[in-house]
């Protein structure tokens, strides 16, 4: 049975997303801001003290709510985001229910930025980099130019970071046929020492056979 990878499906952008809510958090900065220096000015007033300390807490809560919301969106998805599946086949690509036979594919391209990080490996890599936050593997691509000028880009999850060794046959098979580049497959082969690409070279002649 081939191995799947999970197509990660975007959810619609609603009125809580990063572009619609960024200018209100700005204006709830500006306006904590202000009301700080209400309170400094106005020591006497205990009436508008009061309203104005509470229409400050309110404010800060809504505006860190919507920062930690920024740094915790990586995780925010549902499971209905990854249901579809993606398979490489060696005469064929399956994107869920969708065949794309190989012989009508141009050029295969992958763009590769992400894959799963575990709690263990999360808490490793936050003693180096403290900012970076626990990710989910979405952030890869996989481009398919079709000999009709037509084109499929997918969103996939890496659940590690060679994951794609799994199609690693099929992967070599798209190159011999042509459909890949040398770079991108050894990349996404993890072969990069320069020898390693020149045995790689050697040990699968492209056919040249599009």
């Amino acid at each position: 049975m081939p191995h799947e990878f999970s197509i990660y499906t975007p959810k619609e952008k609603s009125l809580f997303t990063d572009i619609n809510l960024k200018p209100l958090a700005f204006l709830g900065l500006v306006f904590s801001l202000f009301i700080l220096n209400e309170l400094i000015d106005l020591p006497q007033e205990e009436k508008f003290r009061t309203i104005l300390l509470n229409s400050l807490w309110i404010t800060v809560a809504l505006v860190g709510f919507y920062y930690y919301s920024l740094m915790r969106i990586d995780v925010m998805i549902t499971e209905d985001q990854l249901t579809k599946k993606l398979k490489f086949h060696p005469n064929y690509i399956q994107i869920d229910t969708t065949i794309i036979p190989l012989d009508t594919i141009k050029s295969i391209n992958f763009i590769l930025k992400d894959f799963k990080i575990n709690p263990i490996e999360d808490l490793i890599l936050r003693k180096r980099n403290p900012y970076k936050n626990l990710s989910i593997g979405i952030g890869n691509y996989l481009t398919i130019e079709l000999k009709n000028l037509e084109s499929q880009k997918i969103q996939f999850q890496r659940i590690s970071e060679k994951e794609l060794l799994k199609v690693k046959d099929e992967l070599i098979h798209y190159y011999q046929k042509g459909k890949i580049s040398l770079l991108n497959v050894t990349e996404a082969l993890h072969i990069t020492k320069y020898e390693d690409i020149q045995q790689f070279i050697e040990d699968y002649p492209t056919k040249n056979v599009n």
